[in-house]
């Protein structure tokens, strides 16, 4: 019997292979956010830690006024810096929502195509199994009639 051919196997594997292109900048993208994240988690914690050293320095009052300045000019930078990395995070948010989209769309492209090869395999199948079948049937109508010719 005839094998099996799908006319579209090129299309399907060329969609696979876009599919894998669109994760991939999908998980670049999510690790450019986890990066912009950490970076603010350190930024906050960084500010943390002069309001504590801050606070520890007045209550010792072992530091000078020009400690605590420097300490209070650090936390306002800070902030302007904060300001400025929740506007990254927003930005790699929108971006890694955009990729998502792109991977969602390819995925289906490629299912599409994959349950096509999957349907016209099936019916080949049935196919073959039809024509197997009506063979099989005339082989044994043959029979039939040779033994009834001879026994008739």
């Amino acid at each position: 019997m005839k094998k099996f051919r799908f006319p579209l196997l090129a299309l399907q594997k060329q969609r696979k292979v876009l599919q894998d292109v669109a994760k991939k900048d999908h998980e670049e993208a999510m690790d450019r956010l986890r990066g912009q994240h950490q970076a603010k988690v350190k930024m906050l914690s960084d500010v943390d830690a002069a309001r504590d050293k801050a606070f520890h320095d007045q209550h010792r009052e072992v530091g000078s006024i020009d400690r605590m300045q420097l300490a209070s000019e650090f936390i306002e930078r800070q902030a302007i810096r904060l300001k400025n990395q929740d506007e990254k995070i927003g930005e790699a948010q929108a971006q890694v929502e955009t990729l998502q989209e792109i991977l969602r769309q390819k995925a289906i492209d490629h299912k599409i195509i994959e349950r096509l090869h999957e349907k016209q395999r099936m019916k080949h199948h049935k196919d073959v199994e039809k024509i197997r079948q009506k063979q099989t049937d005339d082989l044994n109508t043959m029979r039939y009639r040779r033994v009834k010719a001879k026994s008739g």
